[in-house]
């Protein structure tokens, strides 16, 4: 059905942006990947850092537990979590806060969900807590306690649409995709406004013939908001995700199913749509709103806050899976793994 809206959509308009076709894709209120399926899990189409290992969601406790120690002790705060996938980091934090009734006493808890079958998992898997559900950003601040905000996403970013531009000859023209003889295609209009003004001028000098330049407005709105949020309340942010702070200029568009690279011009609306984070972009905007930003690997996040003890503390309790327990860990902190590729930025004030 979507295909058929993708189509549809072409023949209007002779073609159709990346951006709009990964929103219809996700996002299409009835037929949206994002909004139908549940995605996250072994016999899904992709698993998650939290998923992985519960010391992901610890270690995240861990750090703004010791914050909201340093900062705004005894204070009620709005803890969020933005696209919750199967409740597993939400539950791990909450553990941990539990065994810190000072804190855990001062949080309201919130999470902004939009897919329905994974709200139930949620709910099910939350259920022992009080916690309000929101279907987005925008209906949660209208309505919360203006308190402080602390706000946790992990592989929240990468899901927002991006549009693509290639640069052929000193000239910029933007992906699309057609229809030729029927079939889904990839092609390219030339572009009226200037990309350039787009890119920093200390990553101009990395752009050659061929190089493509992603853009994410999406993002770029959405960090603008919570960055405003955080500014006028006070609190802080951690997102997670994989991405870049120098921009290498490359196609970073994926597809995913089944754990598998996908075709992305197959199985529409019944895969993942990903893309690199432009984290520079993203700290630039949230220092516009006078928010410290810190950035790091997740492999340095996660040693620096306290992983190996815990590790070595996980491993001395368990009974059995000791050996499961260490490649787990080994997995979001190697480099050639999730430790270097994800990244963590966190912004506060």
């Amino acid at each position: 059905m979507l295909e058929k809206l993708v189509r549809d959509k072409i023949a209007q308009e002779n073609y159709i942006t990346i951006k709009d076709f990964i929103n219809l894709s996700l996002f299409h209120p009835e037929f949206g990947y994002y909004i139908n399926q549940n995605p996250i899990g072994k016999d899904a189409d992709f698993t998650t850092s939290p998923e992985i290992s519960q010391i992901f969601g610890e270690i995240i406790a861990f750090f703004l537990i010791d914050f909201w120690q340093r900062k705004y002790p005894n204070q009620q705060i709005n803890l969020i979590e933005m696209g919750a996938g199967q409740g597993t980091l939400m539950s791990d934090f909450l553990r941990i806060a539990r065994q810190i009734p000072a804190f855990y006493q001062n949080i309201n808890i919130h999470i902004i969900e939009i897919n329905q079958k994974l709200i139930k998992i949620q709910q099910n898997r939350l259920k022992d807590f009080d916690i309000k559900w929101w279907n987005n950003f925008d209906e949660f601040s209208q309505n919360c306690q203006n308190l402080p905000i602390f706000f946790i996403s992990n592989e929240l970013f990468d899901c927002f649409a991006i549009d693509q531009f290639i640069l052929e000859d000193d000239i910029w023209y933007q992906k699309v995709l057609i229809l030729e003889e029927n079939q889904l295609k990839f092609d390219k209009i030339k572009v009226k406004t200037d990309i350039n003004l787009s890119i920093p001028k200390e990553f101009q000098k990395n752009l050659k013939n061929g190089s493509i330049f992603e853009k994410n407005i999406a993002a770029e709105e959405f960090i603008r908001k919570l960055s405003e949020k955080i500014s006028q309340n006070n609190g802080i942010a951690i997102n997670i995700d994989y991405g870049y702070y120098e921009n290498f200029f490359k196609d970073t568009l994926q597809s995913v199913k089944n754990h598998k690279f996908n075709n992305i011009l197959e199985n529409i609306g019944k895969s993942d749509f990903t893309s690199y984070v432009n984290f520079h972009q993203l700290a630039k905007i949230s220092m516009q709103n006078k928010l410290n930003v810190n950035f790091m690997t997740q492999r340095e996040f996660l040693l620096s806050n306290g992983l190996e003890l815990r590790h070595k503390i996980l491993v001395q309790s368990a009974k059995k899976d000791q050996d499961k327990i260490s490649l787990a860990i080994d997995r979001l902190i190697d480099k050639n793994k999730m430790g270097d590729i994800f990244k963590v930025m966190v912004n506060y004030r």
